[in-house]
């Protein structure tokens, strides 16, 4: 081996570790929305009293969610192969940032819950916007 290639492969190890670690998150994050529409869909009965167009849409708000974690794990496996599917995810990705943000402000949610529930969309937002080849498993092996 010549020195310039151990060289080579020492500066390269950051980044692979930072690509690793971003495929690791986007393998988790996107369980943490289907976790989060569940827990919305479940806390339906209890947040109304009666089953009327309010507590219709809450509930519909956690199906959302819930479709878009599965999305998300669709375009984690599939996406490098699939740019239809990429480029469906990453838009439900923006799209859905945008209407959490507007939802927690328009709904008066906790400052907490927002910067829960957008710095979850948006962490999930950015990694869907890697490169497909970066984000295959087949990769890390």
């Amino acid at each position: 081996m010549l020195k310039g290639d151990l060289r080579t492969q020492r500066e390269d190890v950051p980044n692979n570790l930072r690509i690793v670690t971003m495929r690791r998150a986007y393998r988790i994050l996107p369980w943490g929305i289907i976790l989060l529409g569940a827990v919305h869909m479940v806390a339906t009965p209890s947040r109304f009293e009666t089953f009327n167009a309010s507590a219709l849409w809450f509930l519909s708000g956690g199906i959302v969610l819930l479709l878009t974690g599965s999305l998300n794990l669709l375009n984690r496996v599939y996406g490098a192969s699939a740019p239809g599917l990429l480029w469906v995810c990453r838009t439900t990705n923006v799209g859905m940032l945008a209407f959490c943000g507007v939802g927690g402000v328009v709904t008066h949610a906790t400052p907490a819950e927002l910067v829960a529930v957008t710095g979850l969309m948006g962490a999930m937002t950015v990694l869907s916007w890697m490169r497909p080849r970066q984000m295959a498993d087949s990769q890390a092996r």
